[in-house]
């Protein structure tokens, strides 16, 4: 069973308590800045699911993007808003349900980002994620997944669940075409746990 909203709160009500020494929430991604830094990657809108304390957004926000962070946890959102703050990056934040979004989000965004997202989604509910990506981006639009492949049986039934390279095309085959999908050399964060850097373009169906 995946976290309830409940779980998420306690985890960022008191993050130096809860999640220190986690880099995964207090640093931006090392491949996404990466990809950022060595691409030629235009700007534009990028939602960032799952946003924690804010830092990959602000990421983006500093390479010239409009940036959007949203996350279950309301407590989360006032952090990453601190974090904004004090970095002075001009990005959003709001607390909102991946599964249940405001009208106002469909087709808005050039990108979509995740770090280790859809393994916390439920295998039952993966069948959602990529029409749902897919309805927020505009055509042509790019989504970006940092997705946990660990040394882990796929079919375990607690988070986070392994994404397999089966997954990947089940899940976003249907609404994205394949672009790049390599190994992460650093994993989702410094603890190096092994991932995928995928990058795939939305379809016109």
């Amino acid at each position: 069973m995946s976290p309830s909203k409940k779980d998420y709160e306690k985890r960022y009500v008191k993050p130096e308590e809860q999640i220190s020494g986690d880099s995964a929430l207090r640093a931006p991604c090392a491949a996404l800045v990466k990809y950022l830094d060595d691409e030629d990657v235009p700007t534009g809108r990028a939602l960032i699911l799952g946003s924690g304390l804010g830092y990959d957004v602000i990421h983006f926000a500093k390479k010239g993007f409009d940036a959007f962070g949203i996350d279950f946890s309301q407590s989360a959102v006032a952090h990453a808003e601190r974090n904004a703050s004090r970095s002075k990056a001009k990005c959003q934040f709001a607390c909102e349900d991946f599964f249940n979004l405001p009208t106002e989000h469909l087709g808005a965004y050039d990108y979509v980002f995740e770090r280790a997202f859809l393994c916390q989604v439920e295998p039952e509910k993966r069948s959602l994620f990529g029409p749902i990506v897919s309805s927020l981006l505009k055509p042509e639009g790019v989504y970006v997944g940092i997705l946990w492949n660990p040394d882990k049986n796929p079919y375990d039934r607690e988070p986070p669940y392994p994404i397999t390279l089966g997954i990947i095309e089940q899940t976003l085959g249907k609404h994205f075409r394949l672009e790049s999908l390599t190994e992460c050399p650093d994993g989702i964060d410094e603890s190096k746990m092994d991932a995928y850097f995928c990058i795939m373009r939305k379809r016109n169906i």
